[in-house]
């Protein structure tokens, strides 16, 4: 049942998650990359105070994204934990002598299931949903950002 439920997850909101990341990676990546000109104007004292609070909302708005890309991909992470801690519980409790014998039976099918049939949330299949992800995206956009900043 938590296999299927996964999976109607990932079909019925997979694609849209999948816009969302694209969504929230393209835009932490340009305000990442005016909060650094920003940085980079106020250090070389060039800044102009008239565009002072627009140039702020460039790091506002890249402390945001950057908390929804964690929200999405925490909150996934941690549906994925919560299913090994189920497992772990599953398995002391097969450990127990004082179970009945069907009760035993069940727990080792359910056990045997939640093994095989691993909860991942994906990006529309694509990948899997989790904190190494948003790290990926991290490493990625800072190389972006570097690279935008050679050019530039």
């Amino acid at each position: 049942i938590l296999y299927d439920i996964s999976n109607l997850i990932n079909s019925a909101y997979g694609r849209q998650i999948l816009f969302a990341m694209l969504s929230n990676c393209s835009t932490f990546i340009s305000n990442m990359y005016g909060a650094i000109r920003f940085v980079e104007a106020v250090l070389n004292n060039y800044a102009d105070e008239r565009e002072f609070g627009h140039d702020m909302a460039y790091i506002f708005w890249t402390f945001i994204g950057l908390f929804k890309m964690a929200a999405i991909t925490l909150s996934c992470e941690t549906t994925q934990r919560e299913c090994k801690v189920l497992l772990n519980h599953i398995q002391k409790l097969l450990l127990t002598e004082d179970l009945h014998r069907n009760s035993m039976y069940q727990l080792k099918l359910f056990c045997k299931q939640v093994t095989r049939n691993k909860i991942e949330l994906t990006l529309n299949g694509i990948c899997v949903l989790n904190l190494s992800l948003m790290y990926k995206i991290i490493g990625i956009s800072t190389a972006y950002i570097i690279v935008f900043m050679q050019v530039h």
